[in-house]
Parts: structure tokens; C-alpha cells; sequence
């Protein structure tokens, strides 16, 4: 997750045009080695959000914004009690490969109570939640139930957003990976990759975590003892072609990124994991998967679909439509 995080503030600095149209100048972010992943089957949007809101969570955690960039003009401070300034708070977006527990409930009221919490502050809030519909793992529990991944999806993911509404769950607008608007987006995203010669087609050799859906290399195997840090089962040996991003080659502009901003990555504990992260070398990150099909094409080539962990992360961006204004 450290190497997908650090993916996307590399990715980030190639959309900064469009980040600048729709008002946003950067992104506060808070890390998270938590990793849930859901899908939802309801319509995404309750309220769509104005330009101008800076994304101030991730995976696992939800926080406001230290920056806030309005619509019509360039980023500054929120005032002291944050009345009139914009916050996004997100929860993570959640796995339909099953149905929810008590564990969704958590993290989606913790959301919910910081939320209301800021519009208690008069802070214009967008609150989104959602479902991860794509990857291995649904089509196999599709494949288990004799329905189709997008059945399983559509089922479970109502079930996600019924459970978010009785328990109250305050959110602005539900997205789903299998939404058209998201998978269009993302798209884009990856052609803008494309076009940026960001993007090359390799081969994976190595150790696969299929229940996280996650690659290792030898190393990190070795010193995991092969098994899967979640679950604890037993890694698969996979080899696999891949397109991958250079995540190598922004090496020196995350570290200065980090080191000239001190406050970009908090809390200061997720901050420092990143910086030894970064100091240990990068690697080039997969993008694409050939040994399912379930979910958003490869533009360009229709062998592979795009890495469900690619997909589900650009939902935050996605939801406010940002992928729209690439091209």
C-alpha cells in the first residue's frame, strides 16, 4: 500500500493541469497500511460535488483537508473554526466479493461522526462512500454462486448501501467501480499515463498474495516466509506479463515532494514509514492483469484489464469527476 500511495502522488504530478482547472492544488492525505475494499450495485450520486474540494482521506482513515482550494480561486488556509471552507471525507471504498460485517459498520461511523462533526463547523462537506467492484476474487465468488461477477456485485452492493442508510450513515454520494463515469475515467487516466510514456509492458516474476491480490517480489516473500500478511496462507510462485508504471522514475521528486512539504503526508508516523519507504528504492508498479477479465479494459489491449488496486484507488478522484477533464 506504502508503493501504491507513493504511486499516486507520483501519478498526481501528471494531471496537475487538470488538478488546477477544477480549483484543487493539492491533496492532504492520510495514509493507511489498513486495506478494505468493497463494490456496491446502487447508483452513485446523492449530491455531486462542486469543484474545488480537497481530498483529505484514504484507505482506512478519514481526516479533512489541512488546504482547502476554493472554486474560484487558488488554495488557502481554512479559517480558524473552518466555517464556509470545503472538506471530503471518505471511507474506504468496500469489497463485494461478500456481504458486509460489523467491521464496515465501524468504519463507515467513525466517517460519519467526523462529518457531521464538520458541518457542525460550518465546513461544506462532501462525504463519500462506497463499493469496489472489480478483481479475481469476485469473479471467483461469482463463479462459486453460479452468477455473473456483475449479479454479485449489483446484489452485494445493495445490500452495502441498505446497511449504510439504516444505520445513518450520513454520505453525499455512493460510487461504484462498475459505474460507467468511473470506468470511463479511468481510462482516460491510464491513456494520460500512456501518452506521458509512463506506462511499459513487462513481465512479473515472483510471489502472488491471491487473497489480497498483491504482488511480492523474492525479497519481501523471503522475509514474509511466503505467506500472506493478512490471511496467513500461503503465497502462489506467478509469472505473469504486465504493464507497469514508473513509479522509479519519481524516486527524487517524492523525496523532495516530502522533504519541502512536511505536512503533505500525516499523521507524522505514516509520514516517516513513507520517507524509509522511499529511501529503500523504488519499484515500477504492475497496472494490469491477464489471469482475469473481470474489470476495466486496458486501453489498447483488450488481453488485459486494468489492476483492481489502480481501479478502486482512483475512485476518490474519479467521484469528483476530475477524469472528465482529461483529454
Amino acid at each position: 500500500m506504502l508503493a501504491m500511495s507513493a504511486g499516486a502522488c507520483a501519478a498526481r504530478r501528471l494531471f496537475t493541469p487538470q488538478l488546477r482547472r477544477t480549483g484543487i492544488s493539492r491533496s492532504s492525505i492520510t495514509s493507511s497500511s489498513t486495506s478494505s475494499r468493497s463494490s456496491t450495485g446502487a447508483k452513485r450520486v446523492v449530491k455531486q460535488p462542486a469543484r474545488g474540494y480537497c481530498a483529505g482521506a484514504r484507505v482506512g482513515h478519514v481526516r479533512a483537508a489541512a488546504t482547502v482550494a476554493p472554486a474560484d480561486g487558488p488554495a488557502s488556509p481554512a479559517s480558524a473554526d473552518g466555517a464556509g471552507s470545503k472538506c471530503f471525507v471518505t471511507t474506504p471504498i468496500y469489497y463485494v466479493n461478500d456481504r458486509p460485517h460489523i467491521g464496515h459498520v465501524y468504519t463507515s461511523t467513525v466517517a460519519d461522526v467526523y462529518a457531521r462533526f464538520q458541518r457542525s463547523r460550518g465546513r461544506d462537506v462532501f462525504f463519500l462512500t462506497g463499493t469496489d467492484e472489480h478483481g479475481l476474487k469476485v469473479e471467483q465468488s461469482a463463479e462459486r454462486r453460479g452468477v455473473s461477477p456483475q449479479e454479485l456485485a449489483d446484489e452485494n452492493s445493495a445490500t452495502f448501501r441498505a446497511v449504510m442508510t439504516s444505520m445513518n450513515i450520513s454520505f453525499d454520494a455512493f460510487i461504484r467501480t462498475t459505474d460507467g463515469s468511473h470506468k470511463t475515467q479511468v481510462q482516460r487516466f491510464v491513456e494520460r499515463l500512456q501518452e506521458k510514456d509512463a506506462v511499459y509492458l513487462g513481465r512479473f516474476e515472483g510471489w502472488y498474495d491471491e487473497g489480497q491480490e498483491e504482488y511480492y517480489t523474492e525479497t519481501k516473500a523471503k522475509d514474509l516466509d511466503y505467506k500472506s500478511p493478512i490471511s496467513g496462507k500461503e503465497m502462489v510462485r506467478s509469472s505473469e506479463e504486465n504493464y507497469y508504471f514508473k513509479l522509479s522514475a519519481f524516486q527524487a521528486q517524492l523525496e523532495a515532494l516530502h522533504a519541502d512539504n512536511p505536512d503533505f503526508l500525516t499523521p507524522p508516523a505514516r509520514r516517516n514509514e513513507m520517507v524509509k519507504r522511499l529511501k529503500e528504492g523504488l519499484n515500477d508498479v504492475p497496472i494490469s492483469r491477464t489471469n482475469f477479465t473481470w474489470g476495466v479494459g486496458m486501453p489498447g489491449d483488450e488481453n488485459h484489464v486494468v489492476y483492481v488496486w489502480i481501479d478502486a484507488l482512483l475512485n476518490y478522484v474519479t467521484a469528483l469527476g476530475l477524469g472528465e477533464e482529461v483529454g
